[in-house]
């Protein structure tokens, strides 16, 4: 990232796998360190391997989205690591992503890019003739890497060559593949011992695989050396220090990486392609392959032969000359510039003025009487060593054989200054011996301090679920983990191309970020916000995915020194804080949701009800209208019915009021003959029988009403006929027939079919589908109504049929519901 300024100071980008293998961790270091010393700013981008069969690495490659030239003037790719699963095609689409950065390559070329490569081949080369030529091995088996990975496939041809050169057939038994790390190196041993082959030899393609490999031989109770010599390639950390020291081949990982940042800092200066870099490598040689080490074998003293005398001036200058700080030139010495110039490419060094305190020491003690001062000296010199981290036994006991070979020809011809020469060189290996030792034992307490401390504040971290307090427990524990600022962005999920993000925390030191509840949201491509109060600079960020699973959700910018911390555990730590928290957010807002619907449920239940109640009542009142509607509807025919019957008793009986009286008058008149009251008793007889009929159609109709209002109770079912009741439920609608035009035709099998049930039910149920079919040809202006009872296989059969209106679909699905009307 550009500082605002007069003068813009340019940003390094890197890119990696990770910072769990050593080889990534040391490169990153050397970058790191080659920036401070240019004036460069740098960020590390981890986003795994791309196009890698594993998930937990996809998920990562989206943290590579985030470079851009907005926040680098230049990448380095570490195409060693991050290529291993990707075929040529897939490697220029990717850096084309990249056209308007300059890139440079580590360990890998891109075409059209410049590239630090080292010499794989003829430094494998160099170990597999060793086994051969030096141990008369000849069953060598080999574990490859990844099968698209460029230096697997380089070291793998190197293995070849030199069997093919010693006339050694290639088995295809004694070839198994791995993946760089130390489990897959532990997979192939597993396979190359169940296939039963005969092997007195392992070569790995890097050292992590053939340290795996070498602790499960010994497991095995393998004997390694002895029964199965191994060799290894890149010379870790951990590989002078395993329980049989491993031969290797060195690279130089810090000149890579310098390297890698003065060509890209050409590159983007001149803005010319510069030449690539090949950097040879160096074959180590320790117990592993049957060897001694190196620093066993320097201890032996080799002389020419001659005795030499010189003042302590004489032996200072010859030794500054070997270490090519003097113009001087002595044959003799040759050999220990040559040693001296190996050491150099080594890893970090200590402080390089050691070897000139060295031989000040030893010069004053040879010309002093006192015996202890310089081992004070000394001692507080390696512990300034020793506290900076850079102590290194080997390197230490190199110096010292140095000294030794070169000083002892001065000395043979003084008993009395060789024996003090002795005592010092004696001393001063048991001094280093100490600080080996106490190198060890505060790296172990260092590694165990980091543990507790990563295993506390993980348990702090993920032990809470409120988003909130988790930024506050991160403030705390976060700096006892060695992390100088962290910042914590979330990608924003509102649009799926993670455009924007949100910054939730950030802290620098002890200050922490202010930051509204909800973030702060920009452009994911600025990696932050320009506006944070507590971010000082840019420099030395690490930048890395916050996933969980197959979900990456966000991502963390760290500065920390991963070579005193193991970065990816705290990453990893900060995901699962940050997602557990995240997804109790999540839960609690859906409780929230879930509450307010709850309420609101309760509360449209409530009104529910009292619209159901409101309805029940209005529906109560709506069949209380409809049953008088009904009621006057029946009334009105029974009015008609009762009315005509009585109307005619009375016609009836007026007229017998007539015949009487006419009668009455006609006694005693003798023109009154006897046909005369024969025709007035005759009149009488016929208004008596129109009396009785009308009279009689009364009684049957009130006989039909009661019929239709009889309810017996649910114990009082009887058998009944049901032609009768369904005649009768006729008759009762019979004026509502004649005054809508409607006629019934009811037709039947037998007058004796037979029900059982409550007749008065049943009545009501052929009055009400009377009724219906009436309603229904109102519109018509009437029509015929046919009412059909027979016998079915089934049962009784009563059918109900009508050419009315019909009713709607709407009204169809409703009339089995309760208390529903029209």
């Amino acid at each position: 990232m550009r500082n605002a300024g007069s003068k813009q100071q340019l940003t390094i980008g890197y890119m990696s796998n990770d910072l769990l293998l050593y080889y990534n961790r040391i490169i990153q270091q050397g970058i790191v360190k080659s920036c401070e010393q240019n004036n460069l700013h740098n960020i590390i981008f981890l986003g795994g391997e791309l196009h890698s069969p594993y998930a937990g690495q996809k998920v990562r490659n989206r943290i590579y989205n985030l470079v851009n030239k907005h926040i680098i003037d230049g990448l380095i790719i570490n195409a060693a690591t991050i290529f291993n699963y990707s075929n040529e095609e897939q490697i220029l689409a990717f850096c084309n992503k990249f056209q308007d950065i300059p890139i440079v390559s580590i360990g890998k070329k891109i075409p059209g890019h410049p590239v630090v490569l080292i010499e794989n081949k003829e430094g494998l080369y160099k170990g597999i003739v060793h086994l051969i030529k030096d141990h008369g091995h000849k069953r060598i088996a080999f574990i490859k890497g990844p099968e698209t990975s460029y230096e697997s496939e380089i070291r793998f041809s190197a293995y070849k060559e030199a069997l093919e050169e010693f006339g050694i057939d290639l088995d295809t038994k004694l070839i198994v593949h791995g993946n760089f790390d130390p489990l897959s190196g532990i997979d192939a041993l597993k396979i190359l011992l169940e296939r039963k082959v005969k092997m007195d030899a392992l070569v790995a393609s890097n050292d992590d695989m053939a340290l795996g490999a070498l602790g499960y031989a010994l497991e095995r109770g393998i004997s390694v050396p002895n029964t199965l010599a191994i060799l290894g390639f890149d010379d870790i950390e951990n590989a002078s220090d395993s329980s049989v020291p491993l031969t290797t081949v060195r690279q130089p990982f810090i000149s890579m990486a310098e390297k890698a940042v003065l060509l890209l800092k050409y590159y983007i200066e001149k803005e010319s392609i510069p030449e690539d870099i090949n950097m040879p490598t160096e074959l180590i040689i320790r117990r592993s392959c049957g060897c001694f080490s190196e620093t066993l074998l320097n201890a032996g003293i080799n002389i020419d032969g001659r005795i030499k005398t010189a003042s302590p001036v004489d032996l200072k200058k010859e030794f500054l000359a070997a270490q090519g700080n003097s113009d001087e030139k002595n044959p003799h010495l040759g050999l220990m510039q040559s040693d001296l110039n190996k050491v150099k490419v080594h890893l970090p060094l200590p402080d390089d003025e050691w070897e000139k305190n060295l031989v000040d020491s030893f010069i004053s003690f040879i010309n002093s009487k006192e015996s202890t001062d310089y081992l004070a000296l000394l001692d507080a010199k390696l512990n300034q060593i020793l506290l900076k981290g850079t102590f290194s036994l080997e390197r230490f006991q190199n110096s010292l054989s140095r000294l030794i070979t070169i000083s002892l020809p001065y000395l043979l011809n003084d008993v009395s200054l060789l024996t003090r020469a002795e005592c010092f060189w004696h001393q001063l290996r048991i001094l280093f011996q100490e600080y080996g030792i106490n190198s060890k034992s505060r790296e172990m307490m260092q590694r165990e301090k980091r543990s507790h401390y990563l295993m506390y504040a993980g348990n702090i971290l993920i032990s809470v679920f409120d988003l909130e307090v988790l930024k506050k427990n991160m403030l705390s524990q976060l700096p006892r983990l060695n992390i100088e600022a962290c910042y914590i962005s979330l990608y924003d999920q509102n649009e799926g191309r993670n455009e924007y993000s949100r910054i939730i925390f950030g802290y620098s030191g002890d200050q922490e970020e202010k930051l509204p509840v909800r973030g702060i949201r920009y452009k994911t491509r600025n990696l932050l916000p320009s506006n944070l109060s507590t971010l000082k600079d840019w420099n030395h960020l690490i930048v890395d995915a916050l996933f969980f699973e197959n979900d990456q959700y966000g991502f963390i910018l760290i500065k920390t020194n991963p070579g005193k911390f193991r970065f990816e555990a705290v990453r990893q730590q900060i995901s699962i804080a940050i997602k557990g928290a995240l997804m109790a957010r999540k839960l609690k807002k859906k409780e929230r949701i879930q509450k307010k619907l709850l309420q609101g449920q309760k509360k449209q239940s409530k009104e529910l009800e009292k619209a159901y109640n409101k309805l029940r009542e209005n529906q109560k009142k709506m069949l209380i209208i409809e049953k008088m509607a009904a009621l006057g509807r029946m009334t009105a025919g029974i009015a008609h019915e009762i009315n005509t019957p009585l109307a005619a008793v009375r016609a009836s009986l007026l007229e017998l009021k007539s015949l009487a009286e006419e009668y009455e008058q006609s006694i005693g008149k003798k023109d009154i003959t006897d046909d005369d009251h024969r025709e007035i008793v005759f009149d009488i007889k016929n208004s008596l029988k129109i009396a009785d009929n009308a009279i009689s159609r009364a009684a049957e109709f009130v006989q039909s009403i009661k019929a239709q209002t009889r309810d017996l109770s649910t114990h009082d079912r009887i058998f009944f006929k049901a032609i009768p009741i369904i005649q009768d439920a006729i008759l009762l609608h019979n004026h509502e027939l004649l005054k809508n035009n409607c006629k019934v035709n009811f037709t039947y099998v037998s007058e004796d079919t037979l029900l059982f049930g409550l007749p008065g039910k049943f009545s009501r149920i052929i009055s009400n589908l009377i009724t219906n079919s009436i309603d229904a040809y109102k519109e018509k202006g009437g029509g015929l109504i046919n009412i059909e009872l027979k016998d079915s296989a089934t049962g009784i059969d009563l059918r109900v049929k009508d050419r009315g209106i019909g009713m709607g679909k709407d009204i169809l699905s409703k009339i089995y519901d309760p208390l529903f009307t029209t």
